[in-house]
């Protein structure tokens, strides 16, 4: 209770508020676009927003996680502009670099279904517009100012909400596609009013971009390995079954368990400048962080048993009738849930701002061949099961491996 007292005391009370909207208007979109939707147009945009985040794995390069470490590490506001101002060119330069081969990829590779070629034509766009704003998250997060932080976040959720609701009601999943693309360009435009500090402006501090190129470089591939889980199975579902179908029960079944992770990433979101400005301080790290795993295990647990055993009213109330076939999945992955959140999401996040970003790739390689080897065989025998099962045992198999990394640090330096 201390340690939950501390967190909202110090700021989290804006930032889970801000994921917590976020998060609402996510699943408030979704829950209503699939009563909007015939059930294989809403599989079809599934399919095609799912490829499209294979590209934002990317985005960037890094180079906004790069600002938030090193924003994070400095006090001196001219050398965190320095830093800003340097990763925001290179996040530029990267992204326009990504939507070049994204055309390429989706003009030669063949996709099983075809409906979602004409949408990623369009929605490639966002990544550009996505990379300027992250570089302003990251930066107020890195700089403490969270009420920044969440105004833009709680922003970009409401104007999501409305967007796509709207195209989709007027314009159906070419809408959506618009809509998503203008949510992010809109978000870009509210970044620059909202820039009190003038983080544009030019500067002359020498900073270590080698080092700062380095860290970015190696965020990126450990997150696009440890993000590629949640989006190759909906993925190889729709390439191996070519069933629109199929996306849309899987994509149901596995919405709130992925989505509910917002509860750790907030609290991390919090907690990852402190433990940066703490590097070196174990005996803080180590108190730290395993209370904030205990009260983790207790939330998390309460959830995933009153979801686990009411999975079939919910699922029935939220998604309608039409979906009950996802009940099965569902509690599949609300059990992963509480592995990725209680273990994997805190020790992945810990591991990242202590500077280990190689141990987190050791995991990420690790979890990622796993999960492709599981999903190619599970998907082909047992269908959208099968993807449940194979994601589960990835969550359980990841939060190990990094938890002994973090348990290896705290007995080294106690």
């Amino acid at each position: 209770m201390n340690l939950l007292r501390y967190l909202l005391k110090n700021g989290l009370g804006h930032i889970f508020t801000a994921n917590v909207l976020q998060k609402f208007c996510m699943l408030a979109t979704s829950f209503i676009l699939v009563r909007i939707l015939p059930v294989n147009d809403y599989g079809v945009w599934a399919f095609s927003l799912n490829f499209l985040m294979f590209f934002f794995l990317f985005q960037n390069l890094g180079f906004h996680m790069g600002i938030l470490q090193f924003v994070s590490l400095n006090s001196d506001k001219e050398t965190c502009l320095s830093y800003m101002s340097y990763g925001k060119k290179l996040s530029f330069a990267s992204n326009i670099v990504i939507v070049v081969i994204g055309y390429i990829i989706i003009y030669t590779i063949p996709l099983k279904i075809p409906e979602s070629k004409s949408l990623l034509q369009i929605l490639l766009f966002a990544v550009i517009f996505s990379g300027y704003s992250e570089g302003y998250l990251n930066y107020y997060r890195g700089r403490l100012q969270n009420r920044l932080f969440s105004t833009l976040t709680i922003f970009r959720a409401i104007t999501h909400l409305i967007l796509l609701i709207v195209s989709a009601y007027f314009w159906g999943v070419n809408g959506l596609a618009i809509a998503f693309v203008s949510t992010w360009m809109l978000t870009s435009i509210a970044s620059f009013i909202l820039d009190k500090e003038r983080i544009e402006k030019s500067t002359r501090i020498v900073i270590n971009k080698l080092e700062f190129i380095k860290y970015s470089l190696l965020s990126t591939l450990n997150n696009a390995i440890s993000q590629f889980l949640y989006l190759i199975d909906t993925h190889l579902i729709g390439q191996i079954i070519s069933s629109g179908n199929a996306v849309a029960l899987y994509k149901t079944a596995s919405m709130i368990p992925f989505n509910l992770t917002f509860l750790p990433i907030s609290i991390m979101t919090f907690v990852y400048p402190y433990f940066c400005k703490n590097i070196n301080n174990q005996e803080y790290l180590r108190t730290k962080y395993l209370k904030l795993i205990k009260m983790l295990a207790l939330v998390n647990g309460a959830i995933v048993i009153t979801l686990y055993f009411g999975a079939p009213f919910l699922i029935k109330l939220i998604f309608t009738e039409k979906y009950m076939e996802a009940v099965p999945a569902f509690r599949v992955l609300i059990i992963g849930f509480f592995f990725a959140s209680t273990f994997r999401i805190p020790a992945g996040n810990t591991l990242a701002a202590l500077h280990k970003v190689k141990w987190n790739l050791i995991v990420a390689l690790i979890s990622g061949v796993t999960n492709i080897i599981l999903d190619a065989y599970l998907i082909q025998k047992i269908g959208i099961i099968g993807a449940a099962y194979s994601t589960t045992t990835i969550y359980i198999l990841s939060s190990v491996i990094s938890n002994a990394f973090i348990y290896s640090l705290i007995r080294k330096n106690k």
